[in-house]
């Protein structure tokens, strides 16, 4: 049953960052479009693509985990995922805090904080098994 979960967990993985690209490529079209825009989102739809292709480490982790080959799996996830972790810091500590100051904003501010931990947890719950695993 463990390894059930452990192959669920580093498949969830890379299906919520993908949703997490999506809805972040989103956001980014319509800020372009709320400022006037009428341009489509093919730029945005490159640069997410991009942004997938150095998620590869998630992409293949199953895979490499499966084949015995987490340190190879560890060192494409790691620099991806200590790079999401100051992007999300900076917006920890500088932009949520600013949100929270308006009553308005509250949910917008505790939808943001659910998005965070979230996205933090898709990208540490993978480390932490190929950890586990080269542990071994």
């Amino acid at each position: 049953m463990a390894r059930v979960l452990t192959i669920l967990a580093l498949v969830g993985s890379p299906l919520v960052l993908s949703a997490g690209l999506v809805l972040f490529g989103m956001f980014i079209h319509g800020v372009g479009r709320a400022f006037g825009s009428q341009k489509p989102p093919t730029p945005v739809v490159f640069a997410m693509l991009g942004l997938a292709v150095l998620h590869a480490g998630y992409y293949l982790g199953p895979l490499l985990w499966a084949q015995g080959r987490t340190s190879l799996a560890l060192w494409l996830m790691t620099p991806v995922a200590l790079v999401a972790a100051l992007a999300g810091l900076v917006v920890f500590v500088r932009i949520l805090p600013a949100a929270s100051e308006s009553s308005s904003n509250v949910q917008w501010f505790y939808g943001m904080l659910a998005g965070l931990v979230v996205a933090a947890a898709a990208y540490a719950t993978p480390i932490v098994i190929m950890v586990r695993s080269a542990a071994r």
